[in-house]
């Protein structure tokens, strides 16, 4: 291959073989984060798994939607990892707030509650205690 000077002062790379029939490479680097992905994931159970539990379902299905939007990266597209850790938080959520949310609602339509909170017939210090020391001297 004989390399002339171009009329624009072009100078091509000798080094460098050009076809035309073959499609550049270039070396593509994903850039979701299969860490925050898993995180999610594992997240995604316990909030599912312990969503009776109050204070460990909440922060842990939060945890599992914000890790699995972070593992996108500036791609267009969610892993399956990190779809799996979305989905699972929010079910987890949305069982802990509508389990949360029955119980309210019962204890506040349950007639026979009202009335013992508005009489002040629930269990006093007193009686507990007497009820303890029972079971206590029981077992010794």
């Amino acid at each position: 291959m004989d390399f002339q000077p171009q009329p624009n002062g072009y100078q091509p790379n000798p080094n460098y073989s050009y076809n035309m029939n073959q499609a550049p490479q270039r070396n593509y680097m994903d850039k979701r984060s299969t860490g925050l992905a898993t995180a999610s994931i594992a997240l995604g159970i316990v909030s599912t798994v312990t969503f009776c539990c109050l204070y460990a379902a909440l922060p842990c299905g939060a945890l599992a939607i914000i890790l699995g939007l972070l593992s996108r990266g500036g791609e267009m597209t969610f892993s399956t990892t990190g779809k799996i850790g979305i989905v699972l938080g929010i079910i987890g959520l949305v069982l802990t707030i509508a389990l949360y949310t029955f119980v309210i609602v019962m204890m506040f339509t349950n007639a026979d509650f009202i009335n013992q909170m508005s009489n002040g017939n629930t269990a006093d210090y007193n009686e507990l205690m007497r009820q303890f020391n029972e079971m206590n001297q029981m077992y010794q």
